[in-house]
């Protein structure tokens, strides 16, 4: 399936990711989970939001809802082994 039409918006904001989160380590983060949205939905557009841009009402949007629902819960899911310490075997 091609998710062409569905869109996910990922935050830059490194409070969103931890109060002690870096802006660098944010901007790696929110790429890291782009590409892993990307491989598994292929075609999903991703925007990288700026931390001054206030939220979005909905991090995923696109025409079906149970589809947008599937993609957010895989994200809720999976989001946490982008971070930095995820794959750190300490």
């Amino acid at each position: 399936m091609n998710y062409s039409d569905y869109t996910i918006y990922i935050p830059l904001d490194p409070q969103y990711y931890g109060s002690i989160c870096t802006p660098v380590e944010a901007e790696n983060i929110a790429r890291a989970l782009a590409s892993l949205v990307a491989d598994r939905y292929p075609g999903i557009y991703t925007v990288l939001t700026p931390a001054n841009q206030p939220p979005c009402s909905r991090a995923v949007s696109g025409p079906d809802p149970e589809t947008v629902s599937e993609i957010a819960n895989w994200v809720s899911d999976n989001w946490w082994t982008c971070l930095p310490f995820a794959n750190n075997n300490n």
